[in-house]
């Protein structure tokens, strides 16, 4: 019995990292997108402060 729900639990524990996987996936691209516009912001705001 304990073997068998061990199975099961293990099962259902890899369905819901396979679940969480692709939204965990969305939000790195998402933060990654926004890292990336700020970084270029910054970049662009020295560029600005150079010229004057």
């Amino acid at each position: 019995m304990r073997r068998t729900r061990r199975v099961l639990i293990l099962k259902i524990e890899k369905r819901r990292k396979l679940r969480t996987r692709p939204l965990s996936l969305n939000i790195g691209k998402s933060s990654g997108l926004f890292f990336f516009f700020v970084l270029f912001k910054i970049l662009f705001g020295l560029q600005e402060t150079d010229r004057k």
